[in-house]
């Protein structure tokens, strides 16, 4: 199992001081194409495009995520990968 990796150097404008992590298997450099995950407290996680650091935030609940993980894991979103 992989450990996401802590993303230093990016900051969003809209949440300076929070860290952000990324999967392992995203680019090494996070300006390509990287999804970015924050802990933002009482179970909401931030999600922003590494891209932009002035991209909006979005905030979903850890059971929004879970769902999503489980989908991406079982292949529901496979049609987006164009693999």
């Amino acid at each position: 199992m992989s450990e996401a990796i802590e993303v230093t150097g990016y900051r969003n404008s809209s949440m300076p001081g929070v860290a952000w992590v990324k999967s392992p298997f995203s680019d090494l450099d996070h300006s390509k194409d990287c999804m970015l995950f924050a802990d933002l407290g009482e179970g909401i996680v931030g999600v922003t495009d590494s891209k932009d650091p002035q991209a909006p935030v979005l905030r979903m609940t850890r059971s929004e995520i879970t769902a999503m993980v489980a989908g991406a894991k079982a292949g529901a979103f496979d049609c987006f990968t164009g693999t």
